[in-house]
């Protein structure tokens, strides 16, 4: 939620303010080209449309569902993209991991075996989420955080 407030303030002034008016989003005054609001809103992008490197777990997130982008990003030798449509599609160095449904963040090891989901949006949403071995498909309350093993194959 502070991610998609940040971002509307800063879409909505086109500057990178110091402080941002709670109630009406405006920009303060005193600053226009604040280099730690840049950081942050790429940060807040990352974790909400794009391929996250936290220590040992890769977070895999998308956020809504009708912005349509692709994510690339580079770490040490591994290459990473998330294509989000109507749903999201995660590769490593090229190889399709899964597919998944929009509002979740996914996260995988360094390998790319994906280990737990959670519904990152403020409404329950249905998880569907395939891979090479299986498809599986369940409701997911907001914040809840499921692993593999505890979700039913169909």
């Amino acid at each position: 939620m502070v991610g998609r407030k940040l971002l509307n303030a800063v879409a909505g002034s086109g500057v990178f303010a110091q402080q941002y008016d709670p109630f009406t989003a405006e920009p303060s005054v005193n600053s226009t080209d604040y280099g730690p609001t840049a950081l942050a809103l790429l940060e807040y992008i990352t974790l909400m449309f794009g391929v996250a490197i936290d220590g040992e777990f890769r977070l895999w997130s998308g956020v809504g569902t009708s912005e349509n982008s692709t994510y690339r990003q580079e770490f040490g030798k591994r290459r990473y993209r998330l294509e989000l449509g109507g749903r999201m599609e995660a590769y490593l160095d090229n190889q399709r991991l899964f597919v998944c449904s929009r509002g979740f963040r996914i996260a995988t090891d360094e390998a790319g075996q994906v280990l737990w989901a959670v519904n990152i949006e403020e409404k329950p949403l249905l998880f569907r989420f395939e891979d090479m071995t299986r498809i599986i498909c369940r409701w997911v309350k907001p914040n809840e955080k499921v692993t593999l093993g505890q979700i039913i194959v169909t």
